[in-house]
Parts: structure tokens; sequence; C-alpha cells
């Protein structure tokens, strides 16, 4: 049987509160995969809604799947097309009107664009009882079900790392889902970024 536990600790004036929290389930497994990194750039307004890069041939081509990171807010959306020879121009699909997520930003507001990488793994969201993810970045996690559909999408950084257990005050992010695929990008613009993503199933 594996156990999620949470240990929150809170300190004033020398005096500490504790609260702790502890979930059990029968399947206890863990994804950990390496991203590609993400690229920034400006992203326009017009029909086209393209994303121009700051660097010379980002590894991002037509028909990928992408997640686009701006300071207020986070989409996901596919390439249309990929232009130019050195700062290339990313045309997302439908110019960017069918995209999930939140509105796409202003023009010219700073943003980083990454490729998805999906991890087929299944289960039914009722039985989560636990999820935690690691990684020194910033990271999107979307959960999705049968024909891509989308389930959800939760948020990681490093000032709000994402988690969740069952008993606690939050939302079951995949609840009445069943869950087929997850996609994940990174928002660092560095290197390759590494993302482990615990999970804790009641599968009794």
């Amino acid at each position: 049987m594996g156990t999620a536990n949470l240990g929150l600790g809170l300190t004033v004036a020398g005096v500490t509160a504790n609260l702790g929290a502890t979930a059990s389930g029968e399947g206890e497994t863990k994804q950990e995969v390496t991203l590609e990194k993400a690229y920034a750039g400006p992203i326009s307004t017009d029909t086209d809604r393209v994303i121009t890069t700051t660097v010379e041939d980002p590894d991002i081509e037509a028909a990928d799947k992408v997640a686009i990171f701006w300071a207020d807010g986070m989409a996901r959306d596919t390439v249309q097309s990929v232009s130019g020879e050195h700062d290339q121009t990313i045309k997302l699909s439908s110019g960017g009107a069918d995209h999930e997520g939140d509105t796409l930003p202003d023009d010219a507001t700073a943003c980083i664009i990454a490729v998805e990488l999906d991890v087929t793994f299944a289960w039914a969201g009722n039985d989560t009882q636990a999820i935690a993810v690691d990684s020194g970045a910033r990271a999107s996690i979307s959960f999705r079900k049968a024909a891509d559909a989308l389930c959800s999408t939760v948020e990681h950084t490093l000032n709000m790392p994402y988690y969740y257990m069952t008993g606690l005050e939050m939302a079951n992010p995949v609840a009445d889902d069943a869950v087929e695929v997850i996609s994940i990008a990174t928002a660092d613009t560095a290197a390759d970024r590494l993302l482990a993503i615990g999970f804790l199933i009641d599968t009794a």
C-alpha cells in the first residue's frame, strides 16, 4: 500500500502550528520525463496569432501541440506553420481561435512557447488519492481523456508547487474522468527540464 504525507508548519512569535494530512491507496506510481526546452518571443494580436522566437531555428514544427506561457496566464494550441530562417515565426492553428486555456494576451506580450510531451497513463479520476509534481521550472500539466478531450490543466511553479490530496479543501483535477494521457510542457528556456509526477491511486 502507498501513502502520501503532507506536513505544513507556520511559526509566529516562536509558536509553531502544524497541520498534517495523510492519504493511502493500493496503487503508487511515478512518471518521470525530460521535456524539451521552451522558447521566448512576443505574441501578435492579428488574425494569424504568431509568436516570433528570439533564437535561431527553435525545435518546433507544424502540427506540434504547444503550451504558451506568459506572466498572467497559460494556454495550449497546435502549430499551423513555422517560417523564417533565423528568428522564426510560429503561427498558431486557426489564429489561436480554438486554443485551450486563458485568453491569449495583448499584442507584443512576452511569451514562452514549448512543445508538449504526451505521456500515456490511464486511470479512473475518482480513484485519485494524491498527486505531486516536482520540477525546477514553471510547467503545465494537462490531463486528457478519450479523443484528446481535456479534463483539466494545472500549473506548477517554484512559488506554487502543484499537489492534490484527498480530504483537503481542494478540487480533484480529474474527478469523474477516465484519464488516458497527460500532456506536459516546461517554460524553462535555458535547457531541457526533468519533471516528475507522482500518483497515489486507490485501486482496491
